[in-house]
């Protein structure tokens, strides 16, 4: 996460607590500097951001105070569909930016859950599109039905957010804000590839979904950089059930059942990873000593598990924030063009991961 994005969430929450309350000066940029440690580039970074997002506003040669929202303004709706609500609860984060940013610029974020029911999504956006609806954030299904009504949406000129994934036929036209799937498959690969690995079998769903076939070319785009053409045989696919580990843990079996030989093992998430590590164990073979795992995602589960899990991790809450801030520009007529943002990705570095014995 961003040294200012971190600062900016401090200071909401101070605000959100009452530590600064409405009308009352900020710490100046000095003293900022000195509790924080960060550069004043940093410092006004985050000011200028919560100045944007009309939580502050400065008054010359004062500083910074706290803007006052009247209460009995009625905030405005905002309304969130998510495709599913993760018992991992990985949402949790995402949800936490947004409604922190819609709260603070005068939205309420009301909540719809799909549960990965193209027909509960359908329901909802007809629904909305008959409400007073300000606009949707919106973790799609992917069905065509819903391409269909956001279609609509857009007729009626109500601004919708693609958030974490989107739909690639409405790209041209929709807002999105996303991890950097194909850097961040990059960068796990590369990374395993300085442990002295080469032999890195694939794990991923039997989907067109963009998101995974970035980090698929991400993945092959290292193969690539270091002249390995890509083995068929250790990019392993299948079909979604109810639960990833067990399509992890059946990919994993199936590569040692067909006698394949590789030394890593990378997964587009982390429930695959683990189910991937489940059945090595089942097998004799120890996690990292005999076979390395990556993950991608940073699931709370994966600090945790057996044996940690080295993953890449997404920056949630600024995903969160950053596609909330967004759509309410829309709203508020402050930006006209279609922006795409991909939110970095960065490493999480545990314990599933080790050097290749045979290099």
């Amino acid at each position: 996460m961003p040294r200012y994005f971190q600062l900016k969430t401090i200071l909401l929450k101070n605000i959100d607590r009452g530590a600064y309350p409405a009308g009352a000066p900020l710490p100046s940029i000095r003293e900022l500097m000195a509790d924080s440690r960060l550069s004043f580039s940093t410092v006004t970074a985050a000011l200028k951001e919560l100045t944007n997002e009309k939580v502050i506003y400065p008054e010359h040669g004062k500083g910074y105070f706290v803007r006052e929202h009247d209460g009995k303004t009625a905030l405005k709706p905002l309304v969130l569909i998510l495709s599913s609500m993760s018992r991992t609860g990985v949402h949790n984060e995402i949800i936490a930016g947004m409604e922190r940013v819609a709260v603070a610029r005068g939205y309420d974020l009301m909540l719809k859950n799909s549960d990965r029911n193209p027909a509960r999504e359908k329901a909802a956006l007809l629904a909305l599109a008959r409400e007073n609806t300000s606009g949707v954030l919106f973790f799609p299904v992917f069905s065509q039905d819903s391409v269909t009504h956001i279609k609509r949406f857009l007729k009626k000129g109500i601004p919708v957010v693609f958030v974490d994934r989107y739909v690639r036929e409405l790209a041209p036209f929709i807002d999105y804000v996303v991890p950097g799937n194909m850097q961040g498959a990059c960068r796990a690969t590369q990374y395993l590839f300085g442990l002295g690995h080469r032999r890195i079998a694939f794990l991923s769903a039997r989907t067109g979904k963009y998101f995974i076939e970035d980090r698929l070319a991400g993945y092959m785009r290292v193969l690539a950089r270091h002249g390995i053409a890509l083995d068929e045989s250790l990019a392993r696919r299948a079909d979604f059930c109810e639960s990833w580990q067990t399509v992890g843990f059946k990919l994993t079996e199936d590569l040692l059942k067909d006698g394949r030989k590789f030394t890593a093992i990378f997964a587009v998430n982390d429930s695959l990873a683990i189910g991937a590590i489940r059945a090595l164990k089942k097998n004799g073979l120890k996690v990292p000593e005999d076979v390395s795992v990556m993950g991608f995602g940073d699931d709370p589960q994966s600090e945790f598990f057996e044996v940690p899990l080295t993953t890449v991790r997404q920056e949630q809450a600024e995903i969160g924030e950053k596609a909330a801030g967004l759509l309410i520009d829309k709203i508020e007529g402050r930006c006209k063009s279609v922006k795409h943002i991909e939110v970095k990705t960065s490493l999480a570095v545990r314990g599933s991961c080790g050097k290749n014995k045979e290099a």
